[in-house]
Order: structure tokens, then C-alpha cells, then sequence
């Protein structure tokens, strides 16, 4: 009877081809595979999670865009202040109401003023 001798590359292949055609007939690697998928989906929605949430002043810029002259604010205190330089359109008023309700804030009449909490 001969003996053939096997080297450790040709050994660890024909454990990796056993292993593989045992998972196909299983069908424990399309479990494997759909399982990788998800860890991948939860890793990227735990990513999204983790970011710290933008600041509200930088947000407050970009979206009042050329509204921004018609107002005094102060950003660096909390609450946010945001003082119309002159009297404001309806629509204009409107527009600032509607970014400042957005981020969490509100017209205070008696200050005459927008204010957002940080």
C-alpha cells in the first residue's frame, strides 16, 4: 500500500475544501453571509449614532442664508439670540419663524427677539 506524504499548504486546502462543501450542504453559509450583512448594516447605523449632532448655530447659517443681514444675533451665549435690525416682512418673519422652530427655538414677543436654546 502506498504512503503519499502531503505538504502543510496541500493539508490546510483540503481542510478548506472540506470545510467550504460542508457549509454549502448545510446552508450555514448563506447564514453566515446574510449575518455579515446585517453586523455591517448595525455598525454603519451605531456610526450615524455616535456622530455628535451639528451645531445649531453653524445649522442656523446655513439655512437662513440671506436672511442673515436682517438680524442681530448673538451665538456664542445660551439661549441664542436673534434680534430683527428693523421691522420684517411677513414673509421674511415667516422664513427665520420657521428655521428657528426647526432647531428648537421660538419668537419671544416681549424681547422682541428669536431665541434657541443650545
Amino acid at each position: 500500500m502506498p504512503f503519499e506524504a502531503l505538504s502543510k499548504d496541500e493539508v490546510v486546502a483540503l481542510i478548506k475544501d472540506l470545510a467550504l462543501k460542508i457549509l454549502d450542504e448545510s446552508g450555514l453559509k448563506d447564514r453566515v453571509l446574510r449575518l455579515e450583512k446585517e453586523l455591517d448594516e448595525v455598525k454603519t447605523s451605531l456610526a450615524e449614532l455616535s456622530r455628535p449632532p451639528p451645531d445649531k448655530s453653524e445649522l442656523l447659517k446655513k439655512e437662513l442664508g440671506g436672511l442673515l443681514e436682517l438680524l442681530e444675533m448673538d451665538l456664542t451665549k445660551d439661549p441664542m439670540v436673534l434680534k430683527p435690525r428693523h421691522w420684517l416682512k411677513d414673509e421674511e418673519f415667516r422664513a427665520v419663524n420657521e428655521v428657528v422652530k426647526r432647531l428648537g427655538g421660538s419668537w419671544n414677543p416681549s424681547a422682541r427677539a428669536f431665541i434657541i436654546k443650545k
